[in-house]
């Protein structure tokens, strides 16, 4: 029997352990700068389509030549296709990103599949980093040494869902707030220069690259929040039957979430890492608060 729980222990002990395997380590590691790669150029695609633009509606606040004007307002048109495809790099790099993930996910989760994954790709984009480090890389997810195999897998990707979504409202907050005030900026230079009709049509054209930008991103993130309650909503109801739900219903239902999971990491709205950062040891305290109550509770069913 001694043997027996110690074996149980030791393997319920394994996804703690496989996380901070050093293959691993590199993988988030190199997941970390692909990501980062990509949202320096959302900050690059936020300076062509908003940047850019404010500056030129600033310029066109004072007396210019026609041609000037008109060179200005041509110059709208570029960025808004730049824009696009800045956006279209920005896209390929995220699933390179969430690739690097899942693989991570995978093996750390001993789940048997890879569906998605381009070794060849993952190998590429390992050898392009590494040579690059960071702390926090150890630990990924929490401990929860005492709890069985897929509850513990479940747990982790509760972990993303709700680190992810969290974040993410912030984010959206802020970005509405900021987006609004620059939108302002150009409803005021409208009414202020209402003299002449080359001018406003010339004022509303350069605001086009910040309307993309702005419709694009409402968009994004709303998708990303209907996404995302209906991942919620399937983890909930794992949640809700997770003390009767036998073994291989629950070993589906982590495949099926990580799935999802992996879909919605392809495509998701970026946020900066320095946003990220303002709020990381809260967001890393309420997890490890979760994880607290989650392994109490299950010590408490077991007495």
């Amino acid at each position: 029997m001694e043997i027996t729980s110690l074996n149980m222990a030791k393997k319920q002990n394994e996804i703690f352990k496989r996380q901070n395997e050093p293959e691993m380590q590199q993988l988030l590691v190199t997941q970390h700068f692909t990501y980062t790669n990509a949202k320096r150029w959302v900050a690059v695609l936020f300076c062509v389509l908003v940047i850019l633009p404010v500056i030129i509606n600033i310029a066109l606040f004072f007396s210019l030549p026609n041609i000037a004007v008109g060179i200005l307002s041509f110059l709208s048109f570029i960025l808004l296709a730049l824009g696009e495809l800045i956006r279209e790099h920005i896209s390929n790099q995220k699933k390179l990103a969430a690739m690097l993930q899942q693989k991570f996910d995978i093996y750390v989760f001993d789940m048997d599949t890879n569906c998605g994954i381009d070794e060849n790709l993952i190998a590429q984009q390992i050898e392009k980093y590494k040579n690059k480090d960071r702390k926090r890389k150890e630990n990924w997810y929490q401990n929860y040494e005492s709890l069985d195999k897929y509850k513990v897998i479940f747990y982790c990707q509760r972990e993303n869902i709700d680190w992810t979504g969290n974040i993410s409202k912030k984010f959206c907050n802020f970005l509405i707030i900021v987006i609004t005030f620059l939108f302002i900026s150009f409803i005021v230079n409208l009414i202020i220069n209402n003299s002449s009709i080359i001018k406003i049509l010339s004022i509303a054209i350069t605001a086009l690259p910040l309307l993309s930008y702005g419709f694009s991103s409402y968009k994004k993130i709303k998708r990303d929040n209907n996404e995302l309650l209906e991942i919620d909503k399937f983890a909930k109801e794992i949640n809700r039957r997770i003390e009767e739900i036998n073994e291989d219903d629950l070993s589906n239902s982590v495949n099926i979430l990580q799935t999802m999971i992996y879909k919605f990491r392809q495509s998701k709205y970026l946020i900066p890492d320095w946003f990220e950062s303002k709020y990381h040891k809260h967001l890393q305290a309420v997890e490890a608060r979760k994880a607290g109550q989650r392994i109490s509770k299950s010590r408490k069913r077991k007495k």
